[in-house]
């Protein structure tokens, strides 16, 4: 498998020049998100996606967002909150110093998973954490709310799963809904926690079980993490975003392209004409 680097294409000093002022200079979309009105419909446009995707055949889809809200009544700010005396608890049976994440991403618990990895490496205190998370993802599946996708099996295109959450309960959710058939390929968090997004790896897992070169792949996630990570892979990216907030994260982390999920289904990929195949293939966390 090969890792397909990201390039920025400014040679010129006078071509790169105006790129530095255009991205200094503050979009329209931006303008609007200062007054409090932008919105995921104002960002993307069937010409916009006509140009970003050309040769899609694979989309590689974030579960939490994009597919379903998988925190919808087990949520994630409770959870990452329900996390803190566990990480004392451990960090005091393995003498180890309590990491804390910066207060923007305290909410997360992906956050403080990674946040406890990094600070205390291959301890089996990690594990442990890991373990709890996974539960409590696997809980979120039973309540996990989603549009339906109804519209997913007249794309045309095959699908995977990329996801920062346990493999185990990105394989679930597809599983107990009905649309497994959509996602035979699904690649989640495992004990190495290093290789969460924005690492490419579940991605590159991804382009290799569906066959896929990365300029045939579009990426479908709501975070800066899944944009770092589809730039790492070379494949081009869409976000999702339904609400201000995620506009707003998604900009500041230099992602232009954006959609609600309606706008990504109905209007947009339908029209694409891309070739239709549906073929299933194994189901793999990594």
């Amino acid at each position: 498998m090969r890792v397909v680097g990201w390039r920025d294409g400014a040679r010129d000093p006078g071509r790169a020049a105006r790129r530095s002022r255009s991205a200094a200079a503050p979009s329209r979309t931006e303008h609007r998100l200062r007054r409090g009105r932008a919105g995921p419909s104002t960002t993307a446009s069937s010409e916009h996606l006509r140009d970003l995707i050309p040769q899609v055949r694979y989309v590689l889809w974030d579960l939490d967002g994009p597919i379903c809200r998988l925190f919808a009544k087990h949520s994630a700010p409770d959870i990452a909150k329900r996390m803190i005396p566990l990480i004392d608890k451990l960090a005091q049976e393995g003498r180890l110093e309590v990491p804390v994440p910066p207060k923007r991403l305290r909410r997360d618990p992906h956050e403080r998973l990674r946040a406890v990895g990094q600070s205390w490496g291959g301890a089996e205190q990690v594990a442990r954490l890991e373990e709890w998370l996974t539960g409590e993802e696997l809980t979120a599946v039973d309540s996990a709310r989603g549009p339906g996708h109804q519209t997913l099996g007249e794309l045309g295109v095959r699908f995977a799963v990329s996801t920062n959450n346990a493999g185990r309960a990105a394989t679930c959710y597809p599983a107990a809904t009905g649309l497994g058939k959509f996602f035979p390929h699904v690649f989640g968090r495992t004990s190495e926690l290093s290789l969460m997004k924005p690492d490419p790896r579940t991605l590159l897992l991804a382009l290799d079980a569906l066959g896929a070169a990365p300029a045939q792949a579009l990426m479908l996630g709501d975070a800066p993490t899944d944009f770092k990570a589809a730039q790492a892979a070379g494949v081009a990216f869409l976000g999702y975003a339904d609400k201000p907030n995620k506009v707003r994260k998604l900009l500041e982390a230099g992602c232009r392209r954006l959609a609600g999920i309606n706008a990504l289904l109905r209007p947009h990929f339908s029209g694409l004409g891309w070739p239709h195949s549906a073929e299933s293939g194994a189901v793999g966390t990594a």
